[in-house]
């Protein structure tokens, strides 16, 4: 009697373990088919799942590794952060017991990144040639044109001095020439070199 019922207990543990090894299982391959679909948060939360239930399950920590690193990637990618992105592709393709075919996915788009990363750097680099070439070409033209206005005004003061200079020089000519044609004899007789008026009367009676 003893014997039958070890038999049922041990049976009953083994029916007891393989159930839950079936559900970890069952989560584990669920967050894979998850995670291979790109649906990285479903994944992680699956895979996190099967890890409570075995800490040990080495194959769901490593595909939820790939998982988080994989949704950092598409954020980076999203800003324009290629070399950020790229970085986090190399550690998808360190990681062990993975799914293989993320950490394939990882290298392709390894390589497209550093194709665009390099297309990117370059478009910046020649935007930034292009702005300082445009702000030389402002600058030159800013001084030539003050230049040609430093000209103008001087040419300007120059002009209105020649003007101011025979205008004086007409003026004074005038007042020269005036005073040389002034005619002769009036000027004003002085009284002591005249003689003295005779009296009409006195000459009379001589």
């Amino acid at each position: 009697m003893k014997k039958k019922i070890i038999l049922i207990i041990t049976a009953l543990s083994m029916f007891l373990v393989g159930c839950s090894f079936k559900s970890d299982n069952d989560s584990t391959e669920h967050g894979k088919e998850l995670l291979e679909k790109h649906q990285y948060k479903e994944a992680m939360k699956v895979l996190s799942d099967a890890l409570e239930e075995d800490s040990n399950n080495d194959h769901a920590r490593a595909m939820y590794m790939q998982a988080m690193r994989m949704l950092k990637v598409s954020k980076y990618e999203e800003s324009a952060n290629y070399d950020k992105a790229i970085e986090e592709l190399e550690l998808i393709e360190k990681i062990r017991d993975g799914s293989s075919d993320i950490k394939d996915e990882a290298s392709k788009r390894k390589s497209e990144l550093k194709k665009i990363s390099e297309e990117a750097k370059k478009a910046k680099l020649e935007r930034k040639q292009k702005a300082k070439y445009s702000a030389s070409q402002d600058k030159g033209r800013i001084e030539s044109d003050a230049e040609s206005e430093y000209i103008k005004e001087n040419k300007k003061e120059e002009v209105e001095l020649e003007v101011k200079e025979e205008t004086n020089q007409g003026t004074e000519n005038n007042n020269n020439q005036n005073n040389n044609q002034k005619p002769q004899g009036t000027e004003q007789p002085n009284p002591d070199t005249q003689p003295e008026p005779t009296n009409p009367k006195e000459e009379g009676a001589q």
